[in-house]
C-alpha cells in the first residue's frame, strides 16, 4: 500500500521542520537488531525513571517489564535510542493501536545535547516503516514547573511546542486521565493533540451539539477555540431535536486495554438516561476516569443532553475520529467527547502553562472555567 498525497505532504513537512542532526548522535530506530528487545525494555525504564525521578505517568502503562517487553515483541510499542559517544542520553516511544499513533514518552538526561530531532525523527521513520497509520496523536501534561528530590520537571510547556511543530493540533482540552507517582499522587489536566493522515482529514460540516446548561463549557465553545488556535474556519453547529430514545436499540462498546484508572466508552443510538448512567455507574467502579463518545450525529443530541445531566465534561471534538460498532466493525466519523471523575478520587488541580502558541486570552479563559467544573463534578447519583 502506497503513501497517501496527506502522508506524503506531511512526511515532506516534517523533514523540513527537524532540526538539525548534532554531532556524534546516534539514533536507533525500532527495527534495529543493533540493540535487542529486552535491553531496548530495560534502557527504556532507567532512562524514564532517571529523567523524570519516578513521577512520570508512562510507568503506568508498564508497571512489569514483562508487559513492556510484550508490548514491543508483537510491534505495539515501539522505543527509539539515543546514544553520544555509546552512551544511551534519551529514548522516545510510539504507542501504537487500531492503526493510530501515539506519541508517548520521550526524555533527555544529557541537557547539553539537543536531542530534539529524535521527536521529529520517530513520527518519520514510523510512518515510513508502518503504511497501516491513519493517525497520530499526543497528550500532554498541563501543570507549571515542579521540583521533587531538588529536580525540575517540565510541565509540559515544551512539548507542547513540539507537537504544534510537528504538524499536529489541540482538540480536547483539560481531561485529568492519569495518575501521577511520588508526591504528584493524584490526577492531572491534559490536552490532546492529534492529526489526521487519510482523506477527509477535516470536521463534519455540522456539528450537531446540544445548548449547555447553566453557563458551562459547551463543546461549540471548545470546538471554536481550538479551530482558533490551528487558525481554521470553524464549522456550522445545529442544534436540532433529537430522535426519541427509548430501550431497544443503541449500542454501547467499553475500551479499557487493561488499564486500571482510566476507561473509554463509546454510546450512539437510541439509548435512555438510565442506561447511559448504568454504564457510567458500573465502569466508574472499575476505573477512576472515563472518556464519553458519542458519534456526531443529530440522533445523538440526546446523548450528549444526557451527559451533561450526568454533570460529565465536555472536553472536546475529534474529526473523523474511529468510532466502534459492535465489536469488529468500525466507522470513521467526527466523534465527540466528554469525561467524569470517580466522585471519592477527586483531585486538586495545578495552575497551567501554555506554550506561546496557545497563550492567548480566551484558551485561559476557557481552561480556567473547564478546570472549576472537573474541581466540582458533583454528579447527580452515587458511583
Amino acid at each position: 500500500m502506497a503513501l497517501n498525497s496527506i502522508k506524503k505532504e506531511y512526511l515532506c513537512e516534517l523533514k523540513k521542520r527537524m532540526p538539525s542532526h548534532p554531532d556524534g548522535l546516534t539514533i536507533v530506530n525500532p527495527w534495529s537488531t543493533q540493540v535487542g528487545n529486552l535491553d531496548r525494555c530495560r534502557h527504556y525504564f532507567r532512562l524514564l525513571k532517571k529523567g523524570y525521578c519516578g513521577t512520570y505517568p508512562a510507568v503506568d502503562y508498564f508497571p512489569q517489564m514483562e508487559s513492556l517487553l510484550q508490548a514491543v515483541e508483537e510491534g505495539n510499542f515501539l522505543i527509539w535510542l539515543a546514544y553520544i559517544d555509546n552512551q544511551i542520553i534519551g529514548t522516545s516511544s510510539i504507542e501504537i493501536q487500531d492503526g493510530i499513533a501515539s506519541l508517548v514518552s520521550s526524555v533527555n538526561v544529557e541537557r547539553k545535547v539537543n536531542i530534539g530531532i529524535l521527536l521529529y525523527k520517530r513520527i518519520i521513520d514510523l510512518l515510513e516503516w508502518n503504511e497501516s497509520i491513519w493517525a497520530i496523536d499526543g497528550e500532554i501534561r498541563l501543570t507549571r514547573n515542579i521540583e521533587i528530590a531538588g529536580t525540575q520537571i517540565e510541565s509540559g510547556v515544551k512539548s507542547q511546542h513540539i507537537n504544534l511543530k510537528c504538524g499536529l493540533k489541540p482538540y480536547l482540552f483539560c481531561y485529568p486521565k492519569y495518575s501521577m507517582k511520588g508526591r504528584l499522587r493524584g490526577k492531572r489536566q491534559f490536552l490532546l493533540f492529534a492529526r489526521k493522515l487519510f482523506e477527509p482529514a477535516i470536521f463534519d460540516p455540522v456539528v450537531f451539539t446540544p445548548f449547555p446548561p447553566n453557563n458551562r463549557v459547551g463543546i461549540a465553545e471548545i470546538l471554536n477555540l481550538s479551530c482558533k488556535i490551528n487558525n481554521e474556519i470553524a464549522p456550522t453547529f445545529s442544534h436540532d431535536v433529537a430522535q426519541t430514545a427509548n430501550d431497544q436499540s443503541g449500542y454501547v462498546h467499553i475500551c479499557r486495554n487493561g488499564h486500571p484508572q482510566f476507561a473509554t466508552a463509546y454510546l450512539s443510538g437510541a439509548l435512555t438516561l438510565d442506561r447511559i448512567a448504568g454504564v457510567v455507574r458500573q465502569e466508574l467502579e472499575a476505573v477512576d476516569y472515563l472518556e464519553l463518545v458519542t458519534l456526531n450525529s443529530p440522533s445523538n443530541l440526546y446523548i450528549q443532553e444526557a451527559f451533561y445531566s450526568l454533570h460529565a465534561i465536555p472536553i472536546g471534538v475529534l474529526p473523523n475520529n474511529l468510532f466502534w460498532k459492535g465489536p469488529k466493525e468500525k466507522l470513521y466519523g467526527t466523534t465527540i467527547h466528554f469525561g467524569l471523575l470517580k466522585n471519592t478520587n477527586k483531585n486538586t488541580f495545578l495552575p497551567v502553562d501554555f506554550c506561546n502558541e496557545l497563550s492567548f486570552a480566551s484558551s485561559k479563559e476557557t481552561m480556567y472555567r473547564l478546570m472549576q467544573e472537573w474541581k466540582k463534578n458533583e454528579s447527580s447519583f452515587e458511583y
